[in-house]
């Protein structure tokens, strides 16, 4: 006689409800609430080191969307168990009820992967993005089309936000690295691309402002653009956009940064691409902002990023109705936008 189907954990953990709501309103919430606990092994606090932050909120959006994934064959470890208790118990439930609904939770994700065909399924959303967020990391090339980068949002998707805060601080680290991370931003007009030149530059400058080595950044571009029009006792915002200004061009001109305007029909929907001029390498994206809370992703497969490169890329390149906009220290004026 067949055992009844298990209830899945992710109902489980997102849909059963205690008092009239469930424990966790999304994947997201179980997250934060990982790393925030303080017994979790997730824990890290975000104002001490913001980089383990990161990347830790990416792990775990990529381990839960392979255990909820009954067709995965991973399996939740010891150390999720115990965070994962540890997170339970912080709730504003009895010791019973944590207790008894961690053993259900723990024997569903344990029954799942038995009950699940081990068909390859389509993907989801979260393993889209688990693979843009990893080959967008692991990038030294990216370059974007889209008709309104996101990066002129001032209130953009969570999602979007994430991987503008990736090309900033990829564009910080250039600073220190002597392996540049290159850039290239493909907008249809030159309206478009002077106001991408200005919020790139403010997103920079806020970025260092809020390091906690900024003394040693000042210092270390101080040095690099010693030519640069700098006075005595200068407030920290007003040398870092001029000394920021000077980083940009310099980037503009090594190649790491790029914005191009081009007029050719491209823009049917929002793209990423990385590593583009390889071919075995390349991973290619596009994407619909659909709320400020969702995104559709889809990640090209290898026929269809090969068609792209030979009939888009490799052709966008050569097009005489494509070219760089060369960054200006004049494009970040008005001055006037707060950091």
């Amino acid at each position: 006689m067949m055992e009844n189907q298990p209830v899945r954990p992710d109902y489980l953990l997102f849909e059963k409800a205690f008092d009239g709501k469930p424990l966790f309103p999304n994947r997201q919430a179980l997250i934060m609430d990982l790393i925030a606990n303080p017994r979790s092994h997730y824990h890290v606090d975000p104002k001490t080191n913001q980089d383990e932050y990161l990347k830790t909120i990416n792990k775990l959006k990529s381990f839960l969307s392979q255990v909820l994934n009954g067709a995965n064959k991973r399996v939740i470890n010891n150390e999720f168990k115990d965070s994962l208790l540890e997170v339970l118990k912080a709730k504003p439930l009895s010791a019973d009820i944590v207790q008894n609904f961690f053993e259900n939770l723990v024997d569903s994700f344990a029954r799942i992967k038995k009950y699940t065909p081990a068909k390859k399924p389509s993907p989801t959303f979260d393993e889209e993005w688990d693979f843009l967020v990893s080959d967008f990391d692991e990038a030294g090339y990216v370059v974007f089309i889209s008709v309104r980068p996101y990066e002129l949002e001032n209130e953009p998707n969570e999602y979007l936000k994430e991987i503008r805060d990736k090309t900033i601080k990829d564009l910080a680290d250039n600073l220190h690295s002597p392996s540049l991370k290159k850039f290239r931003y493909n907008v249809p007009t030159k309206e478009v691309g002077t106001i991408l030149w200005r919020r790139i530059h403010i997103l920079l400058c806020r970025y260092f402002l809020h390091r906690e080595d900024l003394p040693d950044i000042v210092t270390k571009l101080n040095n690099k653009f010693s030519e640069a029009d700098i006075k005595d006792n200068m407030k920290d915002e007003t040398l870092i956009r001029i000394l920021v200004s000077h980083f940009l061009e310099d980037l503009n001109a090594e190649g790491a940064i790029w914005i191009f305007i081009n007029q050719s029909p491209i823009y049917v929907c929002s793209q990423i691409h990385c590593n583009p001029n390889q071919l075995a390498n390349s991973s290619n994206f596009i994407y619909f902002n659909s709320t400020k809370d969702t995104l559709d992703i889809y990640k090209y497969n290898k026929t269809e990023s090969i068609f792209w490169q030979e009939q888009v890329w490799y052709k966008m390149k050569e097009m005489s109705n494509s070219s760089s906009l060369v960054f200006s220290n004049d494009f970040t004026k008005p001055l006037n936008e707060p950091l």
